[in-house]
């Protein structure tokens, strides 16, 4: 008997419903998101409960500040129930985050409409009529200054000093949304465009900075701004020798494009969705240009750089990658990395290129190859029937423009560019190429070699034919350009055991013969900057081999020439400089042991993995001082300036292992190293920002926050470690919550950004965790964040267990959690709602007497102050607290049978005048205050 698939009823949409209401009282708004989409699933599409739940997901959204999905709901509701309150009140406040306080303003007077003393729309139509207003005022003063300047600019007469300033204004104003609004109203894009003069460029660079701006955020704009300039008149930009021009015209692509996407502020418009997906036309017209454009001989170097990197950024756009292969840009951009070759019998490359731009094409390939989904078959086949004939023919320059072109594909797409090099004739050919006498075609056939010897689980081609091949290049060689990059390739190869002593491929020794050699490259007087680039890159896979690294800490010489190519500006350093220095430190990713698989593994005869005794913490630790003493954290901070996100991730890693030496945070600071991790941890990959803000974490326990973190940084560095309380490792969270501590310590504004970021609820939930350190760092900082009105009331108005909680705390064994847990219960109690709250939980009476008898001065103090504020509670209170012991034990403090500080004296006596006072005890037994 076949099953009946059983439809979602309606009954399973009301109990998503209710079960994301609960979660949404809890404020665990990802849940409710979860249990709402359910029920979204469950019930017709035109339902009331089907509004109910866009409404109720909108809410949700609005809190976790989705501006785009709030807006997206709420209209989504309407769409089913037009003109409701609460839709169009959500939808209101998701237009005005998302900058479009006009459509919130009509949203808000709709609902006033229908009823006019709604108490929230007439609050939030006052705040919106403000915001209406002053963007009314700012259009209408900016109308003036764009006219003026463009009469100024325009003038037959206005001399050159004017003109360049008003084109300056024009750039200013244009910078700013109510500037490009006039400028575009007004018809200033054509009027820009009679003005351009690409002889001049002094006067069309901030003109052209005007036309990007107008773009900025704006679709509409960027269509008509693309459309107005053309391909010709880009064409002439972007090929000007003034290289700053072509950037600048590229770049208004690159925010067209942005625009387009919606990758900035989106434009809401009545019941326009806020998920927009990119407009594929205007994107795929872009496109076509830069395509047409970055192939041609006359472009610029700095503008066929800039829109590589156009294409760079918005391969990874949703839906783009396919477009670009409808443009058959794969094949343009093998075409463009064939031409970046020098060519036989000396002879220039076939393009003007920059150095980084063969990397920057790799990547290009790279993003694009990832983005395409999952059926890579016509990526794969453009790319075999671009470079497999070109390999193959006898004509030289072909094979060197085929070879150029495999570089570029290994090191964009490391699986395609080896599955290449095991096809037939590809490897072979390439032997032949490196051994000719030609000394392109031996630099094109080694660098294809050295980048695809990188890949260790795929490089089987090269270690089966090329490694005598390569060792035989190497000696041989009377180029030192060709020699080093033989000795990258075997230097590659000779890594790919990762480390693990068991799994070498190479003869033992070997890898340190290849270091010393690499050395050699790096500090050589006759070396030039390219062979000392690529002598890093070699290290960077040798530093794997424990021998190589402290044979580099100990050439003094190697090391700081290792350090100082850091100066350079070539993004291209970034790769070896940042792994090498990984490597010192071994600060890459480690896999956890477990001893028993490994005797498992031993016994079976398998290849365990095993560490070299030169990896031991301690000789690790003596690398990091080195490394310290020779200047590497300016070395990093100079690397830090780059923008790519993987290479910064290796950059946090090093700066983390070094700040996990106490005595070396204080350096950290002094040289910049907590400067660069702020911008690391708010931007990066999110294993990047967890390190990099592990590392502020680190440095914030140790160094005042007001030192460490200087002015605004020091509220800058809140946000990642309030994230960092979301990790899932244990250290990480206890890190962040002693630097949030010690912020928290230090002003009312450091507290209410930790409230502004979400943090507090974080930290309050690490109060229940298990492992006694996280508990105990949680109370700390709870204690120190209760300064903060807000969070104050919290507790004094909470009706759940958030007293009863510390109160429980301060009778705990461990006497740090008990101090924390107890000095923010003595504040509390100066509230009376507070006090009643104690006095509700059983064993207070027997905790607070125990805090008064304690041993620990700070502990009996916290608890004298407790038993003064219930004291001075109410006189049934203080009859309470006297109870039991309560009384002994005041009279012994007073009468200093028990040792105390002075405060605790004085606490002692003024609880027994306020019992006194309440009447009861009598003046006649209180010998010890009179003394």
């Amino acid at each position: 008997m076949s099953k009946v698939a059983i439809e979602p009823s309606m009954d399973d949409a009301l109990r998503h419903k209710e079960d994301g209401n609960k979660f949404f009282s809890d404020g665990t708004y990802s849940d409710a998101i979860t249990c709402y989409s359910s029920g979204l699933k469950c019930c017709p599409q035109d339902s009331d409960l089907c509004a109910i739940l866009y409404r109720n997901r909108a809410a949700c959204y609005l809190k976790k500040e989705l501006w785009k999905n709030a807006a997206s709901d709420a209209t989504a509701a309407l769409a089913i129930t037009p003109n409701e309150a609460k839709a169009l009140f959500r939808r209101a406040q998701a237009l005005e985050k998302l900058g479009n306080a006009v459509e919130a303003f009509r949203d808000v007077k709709l609902i006033l409409h229908i009823d006019p003393k709604n108490k929230a729309a007439l609050e939030f139509a006052g705040h919106l009529r403000n915001v209406v207003s002053a963007k009314v005022q700012s259009r209408e003063s900016t109308e003036g200054a764009v006219a003026e300047s463009f009469l100024e600019l325009c003038k037959p007469d206005a001399d050159r000093s004017t003109k360049m300033q008003m084109s300056k204004n024009i750039a200013v104003l244009a910078a700013q949304e109510g500037g490009a609004f006039k400028i575009f109203q007004n018809g200033g894009v054509p009027r820009i465009l009679t003005l351009l003069d690409p002889d001049d460029p002094d006067l069309a660079q901030p003109l052209l900075r005007a036309l990007a701006s107008i773009c900025e955020n704006h679709k509409a704009r960027a269509a008509a701004v693309v459309r107005e300039i053309g391909v010709e008149r880009f064409r002439k930009l972007i090929s000007s020798t003034h290289g700053n021009l072509a950037i600048s015209a590229a770049y208004i692509l690159h925010q067209a494009v942005k625009a387009f996407a919606g990758t900035d502020k989106v434009e809401l418009r009545g019941s326009e969705t806020a998920l927009v997906t990119p407009p594929m036309a205007e994107i795929h017209s872009v496109l076509r240009m830069a395509f047409e454009l970055v192939k041609e001989q006359d472009v610029s170097v700095g503008g066929r750089d800039a829109l590589i990197d156009l294409i760079v950024q918005v391969a990874s756009l949703k839906g783009v990658a396919p477009e670009i292969m409808k443009l058959e840009g794969v094949s343009v951009l093998l075409e463009v990395g064939a031409g970046c070759a020098d060519m036989s019998d000396g002879k220039p490359s076939r393009l003007n290129v920059s150095p980084v731009l063969r990397m920057h094409i790799a990547v290009a390939l790279g993003n694009i190859y990832d983005n395409i989904g999952k059926d890579k078959t016509q990526f794969k086949k453009e790319v075999a029937l671009f470079i497999c004939p070109k390999l193959v023919v006898s004509e030289l320059d072909t094979k060197i423009q085929g070879a150029t072109a495999l570089s570029a594909v290994v090191q964009g797409c490391s699986d395609l560019g080896n599955d290449m090099l095991g096809r037939e004739h590809v490897l072979p050919n390439l032997l032949i190429m490196a051994q000719s006498e030609d000394l392109a075609s031996q630099l094109a056939a080694t660098e294809a070699l050295a980048h695809a010897a990188g890949d260790k689980t795929r490089c089987t081609a090269l270690l089966g034919d090329g490694v005598e091949a390569l060792k035989t290049l190497f000696k041989a060689a009377t180029h030192d350009r060709v020699k080093i990059r033989a000795l990258v390739a075997l230097c590659k190869m000779a890594s790919t055991h990762g480390g693990n002593i068991n799994a070498r491929t190479f003869v033992e020794g070997a890898g340190r013969r290849l270091g010393k050699q690499c050395r050699g490259f790096l500090v050589g007087d006759d070396q030039d900057f390219e062979n000392r680039k690529w002598a890093a890159e070699g290290m960077a896979f040798l530093t794997l081999d424990a021998e190589v690294k402290e044979d580099l800490v100990k050439d003094p010489d190697a090391l700081k020439a290792l350090l100082e190519l850091a100066k350079h500006d070539d993004k291209s350093l970034l790769y070896g400089v940042s792994t090498a220095l990984v490597n010192l430190t071994n600060s890459y990713d480690k896999a956890d042991k477990n001893e028993e698989l490994e005797k498992l593994g031993k016994f079976a005869g398998e290849n365990v993995p095993q560490e070299h005794v030169l990896d031991d913490e301690d000789f690790v630790a003596g690398r990091i001082d080195i490394l310290m003493e020779t200047g590497i954290v300016p070395a990093i901070v100079q690397l830090a300036t780059q923008t790519s996100y993987s290479s910064r991730e290796q950059l946090c890693r090093v700066l983390l292992a070094l700040s996990g030496d106490l005595k070396n945070r204080g350096t950290i600071v002094q040289q910049g190293g907590a400067k660069v991790l702020i911008p690391m941890a708010l931007e990066g990959t999110p294993k990047g920002m967890n390190i990099a803000a592990q590392a502020l974490a680190k440095i914030g326990i140790t160094t005042d926050p007001r030192l460490a973190f200087p002015g605004q940084r020091s509220l800058e560095v809140v946000r990642p470690l309030v994230r960092l309380l979301r990790a899932d490792k244990g250290l990480q969270q206890f890190e962040a919550l002693m630097a949030l501590t010690n912020l928290a310590s230090t002003s009312d504004d450091h507290r209410k950004r930790i409230m502004r970021e979400k943090g507090f609820s974080w930290i309050e939930n690490l109060m229940f965790e298990d492992h006694e350190l996280l508990r105990r760092a949680a109370t700390e900082c709870v204690c120190n964040m209760i300064f903060n009105e807000e969070v104050f009331e919290l507790y004094a108005s909470d009706t759940g267990d958030k007293v009863k909680l510390l109160t429980l705390f301060s009778g705990e064994e461990d006497p740090n959690l008990a101090r924390a847990a107890a000095g923010g219960l003595a504040v509390l109690a100066a509230d009376t709602r507070v006090c009643q709250k104690i006095m509700a939980v059983d064993s207070a009476v027997e905790i607070v007497h125990q805090l008064m008898i304690n041993e620990n001065p700070e502990l009996k103090h916290r608890g004298m102050h407790l038993m003064l504020c219930l004291v001075a509670h109410s006189k049934e209170t203080a009859e309470k607290m006297i109870g039991s012991s309560g009384l002994e034990i005041l009279l012994a403090v007073v009468q200093k049978v028990v040792p105390s500080s002075p405060e605790v004296l004085k606490a002692a006596g003024t609880c027994l005048q306020t019992l006194q006072g309440h009447g009861l005890i009598q003046a006649s037994q209180l010998p010890s205050v009179s003394e």
